[in-house]
């Protein structure tokens, strides 16, 4: 069976840093999405868009 993402934890990282570091990802990555509408024109969009979605999506795989 194939695990679904988020429930492997990153090769060669130790379980405990996984533990410290996993409850912080969503703010780091809404971070980065809203960062990268914000200086790349092209990607710009609405914090509630799909687009922002689709970025985020990216940034968290």
């Amino acid at each position: 069976m194939i695990a679904m993402r988020g429930e492997l934890d990153p090769p060669g990282v130790p379980a405990e840093l996984v533990a410290v570091f996993r409850p912080h990802l969503p703010a780091l990555v809404e971070r980065i999405t809203t960062r990268v509408q914000d200086d790349i024109p092209e990607f710009a969009g609405p914090a509630n868009g799909r687009r922002h979605k689709l970025i985020a999506t990216a940034v968290s795989g």
